[in-house]
């Protein structure tokens, strides 16, 4: 049914109730040192081979053109508390633009945070000038 729904509605629909949902979260609390603590971390998903599917996601380079799946890179935002999602970014497997880096810094433009300041965990391998200084200039800790 919410495949249906999803092919009928579209997609804006439910990004937007994800984000309506979010906002009905519970005031979050401090939970080491008048911080919350959230992570980041990413994962890599088969989607369906779909002709449409193989157009936007595409596959891995190492893969067959008749075997395998197409493959989308998921970026998520957690409260590590709660175990909250409070946002996702998602891109193709492949391709400029479309790193777990780059999906973290869209997830990090859109963040609002609430009225307490944030203590951000990610992997070593995230580590960039331009992500520590985004995450300072809102206010926030890595």
């Amino acid at each position: 049914t919410l495949s249906k729904a999803r092919s009928s509605l579209g997609m804006e629909v439910f990004k937007n109730l994800f984000y309506k949902g979010v906002e009905r979260f519970e005031e979050e609390k401090a939970d080491f040192h008048g911080l919350v603590s959230r992570g980041f971390d990413g994962t890599v998903c088969s989607m369906p081979d779909s002709a449409e599917n193989q157009i936007t996601f595409k596959k891995a380079s190492n893969q067959k053109e008749l075997h395998g799946f197409p493959l989308m890179r998921v970026m998520c935002l957690m409260n590590l508390t709660t175990r909250l999602i409070r946002d996702v970014a998602f891109a193709p497997y492949a391709g400029k633009h479309t790193g777990e880096s780059t999906l973290m810094m869209e997830i990090l433009k859109g963040f609002k945070g609430g009225r307490l300041r944030s203590l951000f965990h990610f992997d070593a391998l995230f580590y960039s000038f331009l992500l520590v200084w985004n995450i300072q200039q809102k206010g926030h800790f890595f």
